[in-house]
């Protein structure tokens, strides 16, 4: 938990509205249609998943700062730092859940991955084992704690795999909606442990007692005006609150560009299963799609 007084900042909304904006314009001003729009969707749906085991990776590495910081504001708010005994709590469910998590995204990874292959017309549906590859998707969520209606339609979908009933289109619709549903759910647990964890953090920095902090060495970290050794302690305090918000306003970020991907996907796709497909609308959401993950 060092404190900087060179932060980040967050994504700057302006900029990235300006992002969007020229990546709708693009499509309608180059005039090129000679791209695959499935093609670019299954490229999206392939960026999407890595992107999403990033989002995970990052979790799992918050998860061990919370469990050193809570750690370290403890030792430091302890009233008797001669008697303090640490505690061994190794707790690592959710963590676990997370490799879980981030096998399942590896599957949907790889049926994206097959399902530009077998556009190619050097190869077969069934040589690209694009059927087996979404029924190992929808195994890896039996891993996974999910709710009633994810498990109902998962188990709906494997059935059709193996049936007669296999739709290429459809069992890929089918198979990121039922993905989308579990990223929503997951992101609502995130959050509130995530603001959780800052509220909790935030408080626990406060009540450090300026007497610990060495006043020469901040004088030499904090490039402020003061001299009041109260003062310095304060400022370098307040800073670590602003490093551990800016860390959770850019890891909520991450959490949201997921969200909104998956939406996004599943309108390219609703266009893509449609007898009269919009063009031009689909151009315009792979394209901000790509922007969207690019970042």
């Amino acid at each position: 938990m060092k404190a900087s007084f060179n932060i980040k900042s967050g994504i700057n909304t302006s900029a990235f509205l300006g992002i969007f904006i020229a990546a709708f314009l693009l499509p309608s001003c180059s005039g090129n249609n000679s791209s695959n729009p499935a093609a670019e969707f299954s490229d999206n749906g392939v960026a999407l998943s890595r992107f999403t085991i990033n989002v995970y990776l990052d979790l799992n590495k918050t998860i061990t700062d919370k469990k050193y910081e809570e750690g370290l504001v403890k030792i430091l708010n302890d009233l008797s730092p001669e008697t303090y005994i640490m505690k061994s709590e190794a707790d690592y469910t959710r963590e676990l859940e997370n490799l879980y998590l981030i096998n399942a995204f590896r599957n949907l990874e790889r049926v994206f991955m097959a399902y530009n292959l077998q556009m190619d017309p050097n190869f077969s549906i069934n040589q690209a084992n694009l059927q087996q590859k979404i029924y190992s998707a929808c195994s890896a969520l039996d891993s996974i704690d999910i709710n009633e209606n994810i498990r109902f339609n998962n188990e709906h979908l494997k059935k059709n795999l193996n049936g007669n009933k296999f739709r290429v289109d459809e069992a890929i619709f089918q198979l990121t909606n039922l993905y989308s549903d579990l990223w929503i759910e997951e992101s609502h647990k995130w959050f509130l442990m995530l603001e959780s964890y800052q509220e909790a953090l935030d408080v626990g920095i406060k009540k450090i007692p300026t007497s610990l902090f060495d006043i020469e060495k901040l004088r030499k970290i904090i490039d402020e005006p003061y001299s009041n050794g109260a003062v310095l302690a304060n400022l370098y305090k307040l800073n670590m609150i602003k490093e551990n918000q800016t860390t959770i306003a850019n890891l909520e970020n991450q959490v949201q560009i997921v969200s909104t991907a998956f939406g996004m996907l599943l309108q390219v796709q609703g266009e893509l299963i449609k007898r009269k497909k919009d063009k031009i609308k689909v151009q315009e959401l792979n394209t901000s799609l790509g922007v969207l993950l690019a970042n």
